[in-house]
């Protein structure tokens, strides 16, 4: 464990991204102006994954709002994970699992990008 004394670990070289041009290329960014973009660009941040982590492409992500015994499916993988966070002392009661995912933004994004 470090202490806040120590010095940090050096960061490996990173790819500098241009985060303009990644909003001018993406779709979802088309409708917008070069100050919107200018705007954007200046108020994001660039974030870094850890190596197994997935992004998932539209179709994937839609898929993963539909019910199905799959566990790609969110509703049933939280319907697997519910009974585990009260065994395991994390809740005092399973979650109401109603109307938690919302897959409207994913739907919107779907339809903006293949148009």
């Amino acid at each position: 464990m470090r202490t806040e004394t120590e010095t940090p670990p050096p960061r490996t070289r990173e790819r500098t991204v241009d985060k303009r041009e990644v909003f001018q290329r993406h779709a979802l960014f088309h409708p917008l102006t070069p100050q919107e973009i200018e705007f954007l660009a200046t108020y994001s941040r660039v974030e870094h994954f850890a190596k197994g982590t997935t992004i998932f492409s539209v179709d994937d992500a839609l898929k993963a709002f539909e019910d199905s015994d799959d566990v790609t499916s969110l509703t049933h993988t939280a319907g697997l994970i519910n009974p585990f966070m009260v065994s395991s002392g994390l809740s005092d009661k399973q979650a109401d699992l109603d109307g938690l995912f919302d897959p409207s933004f994913t739907k919107d994004y779907a339809e903006r990008a293949s148009g």
